[in-house]
């Protein structure tokens, strides 16, 4: 039987024309991927494309995979510049930042943080900056907030007077 469904996976793998191959976790809930695809051609990427794929996102924090979530990170790290990431998954972010036991980990969310364009995640890290143990994580938020406020002066400002 298991020999069955691999045939049929990788059948429905061929002829979908995928470019990857999602690993499901164990147990019933088959829906849940634990590999997220970077976009193919995020220049050619329409908004309705990068509404679709920050949804993917989205899904993906919310998820109960380290790793996915972990990928997710990334993710908007990458390409948060041409996306638009909901209240909820702000508050995913933040609650890796707090709960998560990998300092690394702990960084990239505050990363993720500074590239979700969002007011609320930027003061947050702000009021959070003096109550950080970890010096390493500190240095981080604080480039964090100078970069977000940096790119936001630079957007207000527009790409004609930048170099003005």
């Amino acid at each position: 039987m298991k020999m069955l469904t691999l045939c049929v996976t990788l059948l429905a793998f061929c002829l979908t024309g995928a470019t990857a191959l999602h690993a499901y976790p164990g147990g019933k809930d088959k829906t849940e991927p634990t590999r997220i695809e970077a976009p193919a051609n995020p220049a050619a990427m329409t908004q309705e494309d990068w509404a679709a794929y920050s949804h993917k996102l989205e899904d993906a924090l919310a998820s109960h995979h380290d790793g996915l979530k972990l990928s997710a990170l990334r993710m908007i790290i990458q390409y948060g510049d041409y996306m638009e990431m909901s209240d909820l998954a702000v508050f995913d972010v933040v609650r890796i930042y707090r709960n998560h036991d990998n300092e690394r980990a702990r960084r990239m969310a505050v990363a993720t943080l500074g590239h979700m364009k969002n007011n609320w995640a930027i003061a947050f890290l702000e009021r959070s900056l003096r109550f950080e143990k970890t010096e390493c994580i500190k240095h981080t938020m604080q480039a964090t907030i100078a970069d977000y406020r940096a790119r936001q002066a630079a957007r207000e400002l527009g790409p004609a007077k930048v170099n003005a």
